[in-house]
């Protein structure tokens, strides 16, 4: 499905869609599974090519808020985690069965 959804942007070329896919590996989520936890580093971005997902923190007084739900066809992460490789201040939760396309952020080092 991400092959399908990056061919329909017409802003790659085969070859780097292709290398996309090389380096990213499918990974199935169960109803409850998280993808992250508030406290841990995003090393992934993801193409949800089935499922819904819930990104939620915690407020001062403790509870659950809910700010996106993530559906097929659009791509997921702990952005600013991701960005800054710093601990997460959210979780992402699978709501259904999940696959999702991983894209693993490449270290520096």
């Amino acid at each position: 499905m991400i092959k399908e959804y990056l061919s329909s942007l017409n802003i790659f070329k085969n070859s780097e869609i292709d290398e996309v896919i090389q380096f990213g590996s499918y990974h199935k989520y169960k109803k409850g599974d998280f993808f992250i936890k508030e406290g841990q580093i995003s090393k992934n971005m993801a193409f949800i090519n089935s499922g819904i997902l819930r990104s939620y923190y915690y407020s001062n007084s403790g509870n659950e808020i809910t700010y996106c739900l993530s559906f097929p066809e659009s791509f997921i992460t702990a952005f600013s985690s991701y960005i800054s490789q710093e601990k997460s201040s959210i979780t992402i939760q699978a709501l259904s069965e999940t696959e999702l396309f991983f894209i693993q952020k490449k270290s520096n080092g």
